[in-house]
């Protein structure tokens, strides 16, 4: 596994890192907006899968997705448009280390979350909701974090 400093340098050097000419007020608020429906919803289908005992997969993935959402609209704000997931991460864990977030939960969430994208892995309930409460966390921190910059432009 690669370093933080050698996994944003990678995303760097492979041009997956873009810059962005301007802040798009409305497309943050839009995508924050989308990311606190799908929380929502989440909430929801975790109601039903607690009384049906059915799969966390689903439920697990809407969380990762408002994260990822999230802090793709955290990282607007450095005028930066991000190619894939890792170096979202990356890019958020290496340039704002005063935020102190955690590089390992993020490669432990994106890891979890392709696993059983791309190999049909499972999450079992214990798994869910002990990833669940971090990811609530840096999901609410981040928010609050994005309300701060918009108060400020």
């Amino acid at each position: 596994m690669r370093s933080l400093k050698e996994e944003y340098d990678l995303c760097i050097s492979e041009g997956l890192i873009l810059k962005q000419e301007e802040i798009n007020k409305g497309k943050i608020g839009r995508i924050l907006s989308l990311a606190e429906s799908s929380l929502k919803a989440a909430h929801s289908l975790e109601e039903i899968n607690l009384k049906k005992e059915i799969s966390w997969e689903v439920v697990y993935d809407i969380y990762y997705d408002a994260l990822r959402e999230v802090v793709s609209c955290y990282l607007a704000f450095d005028f930066v448009k991000i190619l894939n997931h890792k170096c979202l991460f990356a890019c958020l864990c290496f340039n704002h280390p005063d935020l102190e977030l955690s590089w390992d939960f993020f490669e432990k969430t994106r890891t979890k979350r392709n696993n059983i994208k791309y190999y049909g892995e499972n999450i079992s309930y214990q798994e869910f909701k002990s990833l669940k409460v971090q990811l609530n966390l840096y999901i609410e921190f981040l928010k609050k974090e994005i309300q701060s910059k918009f108060s400020k432009l």
